[in-house]
């Protein structure tokens, strides 16, 4: 997620021959565009601006990490952040990968971090 490269439009939209289905299906709409249509389906709007996951994101992720003084990439390195930022996006359902599991499946931190 820190990289930005995610299976979200935003960063797929970089990638010519998606670009082109996309806009081949639905050449009217910007397909980076999130359907909230304030910006782009990236990894940063979803985690932290995006109104479609409002609540969503204050009950998993919290305060904004603008409001805890460090960028939203510097939050993700943390790993408690970064757990909680996974399994906020898994929770969105957004990545296609990960339609299958269940709702109420979390993410966890296994391993050394």
């Amino acid at each position: 997620m820190q990289t930005g490269k995610i299976g979200l439009p935003g960063y797929l939209n970089t990638i010519p021959r998606w670009r082109e289905e996309q806009l081949e299906a639905n050449p009217l709409r910007d397909p980076a565009r999130c359907s909230c249509d304030i910006g782009n389906q990236d990894t940063q709007h979803v985690l932290l601006t995006c109104p479609c996951f409002t609540n969503l994101r204050l009950r998993v992720l919290g305060p904004p990490p603008a409001r805890t003084g460090m960028t939203w990439k510097d939050w993700l390195t943390k790993p408690a952040s970064a757990v909680k930022a996974a399994t906020f996006i898994l929770k969105t359902r957004l990545l296609g990968q990960f339609r299958a599991l269940p709702n109420t499946f979390q993410a966890s931190r296994t391993g050394n971090l």
